[in-house]
Formats: C-alpha cells, sequence, structure tokens
C-alpha cells in the first residue's frame, strides 16, 4: 500500500467494530490533517470542546508536527500511511504510568496477527517488529485534564521512516505482514487495540495489576531474553510489580528501580 494510494481514515468502519456501550472512545473525531493530536486534544480540553469525564479518541490522516518521548519529535510519515491518534481516558489507572503499559500490551496483542515477526515491548513505550522500532505511545496527565489522561499512539501502517532518519531500525506493519497478506487498515488495528485496552483496564480496576505486571514482565523478556543494561548493573529482568518496579541484575548485583524512575534499558 502506497501512501499516495491509501484511503481515508474510515471512523464509521471504525465504529462498527467496537461497542455501543464503551468507556473508550465514546466520541471519535476524525480530522484531515493537525500539527499533533495531543496538543489538539489538550486544547480542546482547556477550551471545554472535550469533557475530562468522557472518552474521546482524535484520529488524524496526516500529523505535521508530532512528539515523542522527552521533547522528541516523532515520524508520522505521510499522509494516510500510518496510524496517529490520542485517547482521552478519564478516571485512568494510577499511577499514571499503568495507562500506558496497558496500552502497549493492547497494542502488541493487536499488531502479532497481522505480521509474522515476533513482536515485543521494549521498555518503556517502544513497539518492535523483528526487533524495529515500529510504534510508540505517549502518556501524558495534563493540568487541563482536570482527572483525565491523555494516551498518543502512532504506529507505522503502511510507511517506515528513512533509514538515515534515525539511529535504530525501524519498519512498518505492511513490510512485516505475510506474503500476499492485504494491505493492513489503520482502523481494524484501531478496533483491536481500543478492545484490549479497555479489557486491561478493566481487569485493573476488578482485581488489580497482577495480570498487567506479568504481561509486563513476560513481553519485556521477550525482547531482551539474555536480559538488559541499566544503571551499571547488567542481568536477566527479575521482577516488574507496581509496587516494587522493575527489577535486573545477577545474584550479587541487583538494580531495583521503582515506576517512573526506570532508566533507558540496554538489551544484552
Amino acid at each position: 500500500m502506497t501512501a499516495a494510494g491509501a484511503p481515508p481514515f474510515d471512523a464509521a468502519l471504525l465504529e462498527r467494530g467496537l461497542c455501543a456501550r464503551r468507556r473508550l472512545a465514546q466520541v471519535i473525531e476524525v480530522v484531515d490533517a493537525c500539527a499533533s493530536t495531543s496538543d489538539r486534544m489538550r486544547a480542546a480540553l482547556a477550551g471545554g470542546a472535550a469533557s475530562p469525564s468522557v472518552g474521546r479518541l482524535l484520529v488524524t490522516d496526516e500529523q505535521v508536527a508530532g512528539r515523542g518521548r522527552k521533547a522528541r519529535d516523532w515520524w508520522s510519515g505521510p499522509p494516510r500511511a500510518n496510524l496517529t491518534c490520542t485517547l482521552l481516558v478519564p478516571d485512568p489507572p494510577q499511577p499514571a504510568l499503568l495507562l500506558a503499559l496497558a496500552g502497549a500490551c493492547a497494542l502488541a496483542e493487536a499488531v502479532t496477527p497481522m505480521v509474522d515477526t515476533p513482536v515485543t515491548l521494549k521498555w518503556p513505550n517502544d513497539l518492535l517488529v523483528g526487533g524495529a522500532k515500529t510504534a510508540g505511545l505517549l502518556g501524558e496527565v495534563p493540568a487541563e485534564g482536570r482527572g483525565a489522561a491523555l494516551l498518543g499512539l502512532g504506529v507505522n501502517v503502511g510507511a517506515a521512516p528513512p533509514t538515515d532518519a534515525l539511529p535504530y531500525p525501524a519498519t512498518c506493519l505492511a513490510d512485516a505482514a505475510p506474503p500476499h497478506a492485504p494491505p493492513p487498515r489503520r482502523e481494524v488495528l484501531l478496533v483491536g487495540w481500543l478492545w484490549g485496552l479497555e479489557r486491561r483496564l478493566a481487569r485493573l480496576a476488578a482485581a488489580g495489576p497482577a495480570d498487567l505486571e506479568a504481561e509486563c514482565l513476560a513481553r519485556l523478556r521477550a525482547w531482551a531474553p539474555r536480559g538488559v543494561r541499566a544503571g551499571g548493573i547488567a542481568g536477566p529482568l527479575l521482577e516488574f510489580t507496581v509496587s516494587g518496579g522493575l527489577a535486573w541484575g545477577a545474584e550479587g548485583a541487583v538494580e531495583r528501580r521503582p515506576l517512573g524512575q526506570v532508566p533507558t534499558l540496554e538489551a544484552l
């Protein structure tokens, strides 16, 4: 699927895939272009056009000034080629990082049937397909949100960044799809992601974080099966809990960091 031949985002197709009674994406807005979906959602909150108590989804066919972690630019690709959206989540789980982790696990689940190479998560918010970055998530708690949180999502669906634009390998779902598979649809991916995220948030509220903790650790171990190096300590990933954070290392040299203080991890 080339960018020139990609259809505009089909909001009706997305609606048909979602449950009428849902917590997330109760209101769906699709725009042809914007600078940043997260900035646009912030402005809607600040101006009263979006309510912090109503789940809302903003999707754009073209984003020209996307933001990643630590104020980095996010490459959003040509118009209509990739998935770029921001989800407003009322009453998010605490700590706030849990929302991004639940979103990352839900995304990995939704992407897996679309490709024929391994899908893994790199801490804290990168999704890799065949070891190459394919998506990123950005969770934020804006001052205007009054208890709501924003979860930004960018997925390389039909186009990947030029090889000289990034210091790491990147790919897109179209390039990683099985031979003769139909072009991946942004709407289908988004339906799968929203369903998966809704399930995980409901489970968190009803039964606590144990299932999400186990899933996060398993997906991180799939990315770094031999372990990680960070903070001067190297070794297998040992434990991940909301209360205790992430632990890695070997006997006699174990590093444990609370959520929000885990440094950049390097896979061994």
